[in-house]
C-alpha cells in the first residue's frame, strides 16, 4: 500500500479549504487535478528534479495547474518524494484521486 495516503488526502483537503470538501461535480474535479499533480509531482521526482524544483514547476504557468492549487501543490510533492521508488507509477496517483473521492473529513 502506498505510504500515508490517507494523511496526505487529509492534509491537502485541510489546505484547499471548504471547495475540495464540496459535494459532487466539485468534489470529483478537485480530486482529479490534485491527482494531476500527484502525477506530475511523481512524474518530476522520477526526472530527478529536487523537490523544490518540483514545486516551482508545477506552479509555473508550464505546468498548467489552476493558481488555487499553489498552496496545496507543497503538501502533495511532499508526501510523492517520501514514496518508495517503486511506488512512482500512475497507480499512486489513482490511489490517491480515489482516497479523495472517499475523504468525507
Amino acid at each position: 500500500m502506498l505510504k500515508s495516503v490517507s494523511a496526505a488526502v487529509s492534509a491537502a483537503l485541510v489546505v484547499l479549504g471548504t471547495p475540495a470538501l464540496a459535494a459532487g461535480d466539485a468534489k470529483i474535479a478537485n480530486c482529479a487535478a490534485t491527482a494531476g499533480i500527484v502525477s506530475e509531482a511523481i512524474a518530476q521526482r522520477k526526472a530527478d528534479a529536487p523537490k523544490q524544483g518540483a514545486i516551482d514547476f508545477l506552479r509555473s504557468d508550464a505546468a498548467g495547474v489552476d493558481d488555487r492549487y499553489d498552496q496545496t501543490i507543497p503538501v502533495l510533492v511532499e508526501w510523492v518524494y517520501t514514496l518508495e521508488p517503486a511506488q512512482l507509477t500512475p497507480d499512486a496517483a489513482a490511489a490517491f484521486e480515489q482516497q479523495c473521492l472517499d475523504y468525507d473529513g
